[in-house]
């Protein structure tokens, strides 16, 4: 492979230093990389899949239910890494229980019982909760940081509305846009860690699209681009300053966007071979947003960051350690799709097949590949000591060879440290702080 080599025009970085890095002079200051992890959810015993639904903040706790045939042997479930899956207490006489959510402490676990709403504290049983009148299936899909707060939605009086509870207001319909009519619907997928605001997509008689809730203000319209139809938002910071959507227009892709509060929406990029992509999760500071889109042969899990744009993760997790599937293979991981990230944007989970068994999945980062991947030596900054590093890596070039220290450095995660991965350091090395 032959790769034009650019000119390192950094201006803080001597040409000393870059003699010194491309002599191998200078030794590597980082430890040896760990390897990622991928690890199956499983399912219940006489169960046989499982659905992921939720994750605790630091990625430590999955909730989710396992059935057999459907909702008529569903059983909620809590997995840990050192636990594995353990079926939710079922209410006195028993009965089909379902999880939905989970508090980003990981104490908290929302879900029905029965098609009842209830909530689990500790993993102990089930505190039945009473529906307004008019209220039916409900569907709960975000809790605050301490579980006190939660969110959804559910069927009020034929029509599906959003929806918030808390222990002093009980269960508030959030309504829809303004001016209201009865048939419109509303849903809220998502909320600031504190519970103060509530995310998702909502109709109006002159508006569609994604909203923003508070107590103060009620439902805001949070825009959408020109000429698009709908919008479907599902993810949020844990401060409310970041959410992101997707779009669907007359005959075309859908596309996938990011707010932030005073800023308004940012397209957000496609790479081949995904042919459009939808945005599932969104890490604490709106950093790291992580969803799936569809190829020509299945769909592939994508991540996307400010610095990296938008990573294919077929192809970023092998250089980590984590194998991914083979197009047509009949054992392994298929159809994977991701649904949660944690806050740090270092664990993410969601549902796949494994072996033919459908269930959930975690994936575990190594904490040398975080947000700031141009961050080589772990300082928090982008500065002279990291380019060293990358200096020494991008003589090198090819991550397989045996001389490479860790390729912490191939920053597009394609198995090079070349001129693209070049561009991705330049744009942190400008920034200096890490995001």
């Amino acid at each position: 492979m032959s790769l034009m080599r650019p000119y390192r025009g950094l201006p803080l970085v001597t040409p000393y230093l870059i003699a010194l890095a491309s002599a191998g002079v200078l030794s590597h200051p980082r430890a040896q990389a760990s390897s990622g992890s991928m690890i199956a959810v499983g399912v219940l015993p006489g169960r046989a899949s499982s659905f992921v639904t939720g994750m605790s903040a630091d990625g430590s706790t999955v909730v989710g239910t396992s059935s057999t045939a459907g909702v008529a042997d569903a059983s909620a479930y809590r997995w840990t890494r050192h636990s594995g899956i353990l079926a939710l207490p079922a209410p006195p006489g028993g009965g089909v229980t379902q999880a939905g959510t989970i508090s980003g402490d990981g104490r908290v676990i929302w879900g029905t019982a029965n098609g009842n709403p209830c909530r689990w504290i500790e993993s102990n049983n089930p505190e039945i909760l009473a529906l307004p009148g008019g209220w039916s299936s409900i569907v709960f899909t975000d809790a605050s940081f301490d579980g006190g707060v939660v969110c959804g939605f559910a069927n009020i009086n034929g029509v599906a509305r959003a929806f918030r509870w808390s222990a002093s207001g009980g269960f508030i319909s959030l309504g829809t846009f303004q001016p209201a009519e009865s048939f419109r619907t509303s849903r809220a997928y998502a909320m600031s860690a504190d519970g103060n605001l509530l995310f998702g997509d909502a109709e109006g008689r002159e508006v569609e699209g994604p909203f923003r809730w508070t107590s103060a203000s009620g439902m805001e319209y949070l825009g959408k681009p020109p000429g698009a139809l709908s919008a479907s938002l599902r993810c949020a910071s844990d401060d409310g300053l970041f959410a992101a959507f997707s779009c669907t227009s007359f005959m075309t892709l859908p596309r996938a966007f990011r707010w932030q509060s005073g800023a308004g929406m940012m397209e957000l990029p496609v790479s081949p071979p995904v042919m459009y992509w939808v945005p599932h999760a969104m890490n604490g500071d709106g950093s790291v947003i992580v969803g799936d889109g569809p190829v020509n042969t299945g769909h592939r899990m994508v991540r996307w960051t400010p610095l990296e744009g938008l990573q294919d993760l077929h192809v970023y997790l092998p250089t980590v350690g984590i194998p991914m599937p083979q197009v047509d293979s009949p054992t392994g991981w298929s159809d994977l799709k991701l649904w949660e990230i944690s806050s740090d944007g270092l664990v993410m989970s969601g549902n796949g097949s494994l072996d033919g068994v459908k269930q959930g999945f975690v994936i575990l980062l190594p904490s040398l590949h975080r947000v700031c991947a141009s961050d080589l030596t772990d300082d928090g900054a982008v500065d002279d000591g990291d380019f060293v590093i990358f200096a020494g890596q991008y003589d090198l070039l090819i991550c397989s060879t045996p001389a490479m220290p860790t390729c912490s450095a191939d920053l597009n995660a394609d198995g090079y440290v070349d001129d693209g991965d070049f561009v991705l350091f330049v744009r942190a090395y400008e920034a200096i702080v890490c995001p």
